[in-house]
């Protein structure tokens, strides 16, 4: 993927459903196998990098290209993401990811090895990049009250209980690496919500 301007090689992934057919019932269904858990994590990380930061690794920080050819592959590279993100609307995905952080987490700092601490980083990243990609055109066209793509999937990752785990992250001196993530995650969680309304949650006059 590093020699791919074009990003081809995502377009295929994406619309092969591997995710859905292979990747995923890995991590579900495969958890002990740490060893193959860690590279389905591994390759998810890479797929689900945002499409921006993708192109820029071939065009610069530069304005990118205007021609058709760009804005197809582009656009494509961006619906992939779309697809990935539908998928985490699934609570036993969450668990399995649950699973691996308190595997790490549980074991004392002076013991994890560098293999743990980037297994817990790239968990992160995917947890940001998954809510990081943006409402689609099904989600600016829905009725009023029904619920976003971004609500279903903050919603799974809530009753999953992971959230206690990224409390825990947040509030523990020795995983202080990874707070700066953590609080992005929060942040996109709740960043479609009105702010109005999470100040009145819990409050009583």
């Amino acid at each position: 993927m590093k020699r791919d301007p074009h990003c081809e090689v995502r377009q295929v992934i994406g619309n092969s459903n591997i995710w859905e057919t292979d990747l995923i019932p890995i991590l579900k269904q495969h958890s002990e196998n740490q060893d193959l858990f860690r590279s389905v994590i591994r390759l998810m990380f890479l797929l689900s990098m945002p499409t921006a930061e993708v192109f820029r690794q071939y065009y610069g920080k530069e304005d990118f290209p205007k021609d058709a050819e760009f804005l197809y592959n582009y656009n494509n590279v961006n619906e992939t993401l779309h697809k990935y993100k539908d998928l985490f609307d699934d609570i036993e995905l969450w668990k399995a990811l649950k699973g691996e952080f308190q595997r790490v987490l549980s074991t004392p700092w002076e013991d994890q090895s560098k293999a743990d601490s980037v297994s817990v980083e790239r968990m992160l990243h995917i947890m940001r990049q998954i809510l990081h990609v943006p409402s689609n055109e099904n989600d600016q066209n829905r009725a009023p009250g029904e619920d976003t793509i971004h609500d279903k999937v903050c919603r799974s990752l809530i009753e999953s209980d992971l959230a206690s785990v990224l409390i825990l992250i947040a509030s523990n001196d020795d995983c202080i690496q990874y707070r700066p993530l953590v609080m992005e995650i929060i942040a996109y969680m709740l960043r479609e919500q009105d702010m109005k309304d999470l100040a009145q949650v819990g409050f009583t006059p």
